[in-house]
C-alpha cells in the first residue's frame, strides 16, 4: 500500500478543520497541541511547525472560525476576552452570544 504525502498547504488546512471541530466538540479554552494531533492524525511536532506556539494556534483557530462563522467558537473567544472575536461587528457577537 503507498501512502501519498499530503501537501503542506493541504496539511494544514486539515489540521485547521480537525482544530475547528475539536474547538466545537471540548471548547477553545481546553484546546491542547496533542488533542489538536490526535484529532487530525498528524505529530504535536507537525501542529508546531505549522503554527509554533499555542497562542498563534488558538489565535489562527480563532480567525479561521471567525471567517466560517463558527458561532460557538466565537462566544467563547468573547467570553475568555480573545482579541479576535472581540473585533467582530456587533451583529456576529450577538449572534454568537445567542447561540450559549
Amino acid at each position: 500500500m503507498t501512502h501519498q504525502r499530503l501537501d503542506p498547504k493541504e496539511r494544514q488546512k486539515a489540521i485547521m478543520d480537525a482544530a475547528i471541530d475539536l474547538a466545537n466538540l471540548i471548547g477553545f479554552e481546553k484546546l491542547r497541541r496533542e488533542n489538536v494531533a490526535r484529532q487530525a492524525g498528524v505529530s504535536a511536532s507537525l501542529v508546531s511547525r505549522h503554527w509554533g506556539t499555542m497562542t498563534k494556534l488558538r489565535r489562527g483557530i480563532m480567525r479561521e472560525a471567525i471567517q466560517r462563522e463558527e458561532l460557538k467558537i466565537i462566544a467563547q473567544g468573547i467570553v475568555l476576552r480573545d482579541k479576535q472575536a472581540l473585533k467582530v461587528s456587533a451583529n456576529l457577537k450577538e449572534r454568537a452570544l445567542a447561540s450559549l
